[in-house]
């Protein structure tokens, strides 16, 4: 271990400690109805698109879209909304003619990146009917807590598996087999990445347990992005192909 990976350790130790008894993140949603983490609502929703490159934002009750990589842009009072055919239906009446949105809770992936997004946006414009994703990716990781099941091709016991509890601001934390860690993730358009963990120090009893808990760790700083399964499990990719899957606790 390098000397600043220990000074990392030796600092997030007694915080680990502290946050030991802690529950976990709160997952998304806001209402009775949502049916998927960070249901989209008037209050806020932002979704994007390929080909033609394509955004949009709804806040305040205002609807703004910007298409045909930026050369286009609509802005105009949201109208309301209504449920059509699962979806939750926007309306708002542009300069360039009436705009129609549809939201649905359903897992959505980027054309270009892959990314995972919560919902599935399609936005009906004067000119033309274009598909995109919509939500926040952190809302998918802060769904769980999730337990480790797979990790690079090795099937782990659920007695003694990794946990992994993301937060929506960009922090980490679980059980890596017998010892508590903290960790940072950072999300990007292209993907996900995981900082180096700080864990405590108590020595496993198990010497399988041991090997498995320092594998762990070691893998989530070779993470690059993640995906979600139609069963609901996490993947986490790493750069050389090895996955590691979870489920909801």
């Amino acid at each position: 271990m390098t000397m600043s990976r220990m000074v990392a350790a030796a600092a997030a130790i007694g915080a680990l400690a502290l946050g030991a008894c802690a529950g976990p993140a709160g997952t998304g949603g806001d209402g009775a109805e949502a049916t998927g983490p960070g249901r989209a609502t008037e209050a806020g929703l932002a979704a994007r698109g390929n080909e033609p490159g394509w955004t949009l934002e709804i806040a305040d009750g205002r609807l703004v879209y910007v298409g045909d990589y930026g050369e286009t842009r609509l802005e105009a009072p949201v109208e309301g909304s209504t449920r059509r055919d699962g979806a939750t239906v926007y309306r708002a009446a542009t300069e360039a003619g009436p705009l129609t949105v549809m939201v649905r809770e359903t897992l959505c992936g980027d054309s270009m990146t892959g990314m995972p997004y919560p919902r599935t946006v399609t936005v009906e414009t004067p000119e033309r009917n274009l598909s995109g994703c919509g939500g926040d990716p952190a809302a998918l990781l802060a769904d769980g807590p999730w337990r480790v099941v797979a990790l690079a091709g090795e099937t782990v016991p659920a007695d003694s598996a990794p946990t992994l509890d993301f937060d929506a601001q960009g922090g980490l934390a679980g059980s890596a087999g017998c010892n508590r860690y903290r960790a940072t993730y950072t999300l990007t358009g292209e993907g996900l990445t995981v900082g180096p963990a700080a864990a405590t120090l108590m020595a496993c009893p198990d010497r399988a347990v041991g090997e498995r808990e320092t594998r762990f760790l070691a893998f989530l700083e070779t993470v690059r992005r993640f995906s979600v399964e139609p069963d609901g499990r996490l993947v986490l990719h790493a750069e050389d192909g090895r996955r590691l899957v979870a489920a909801r606790v």
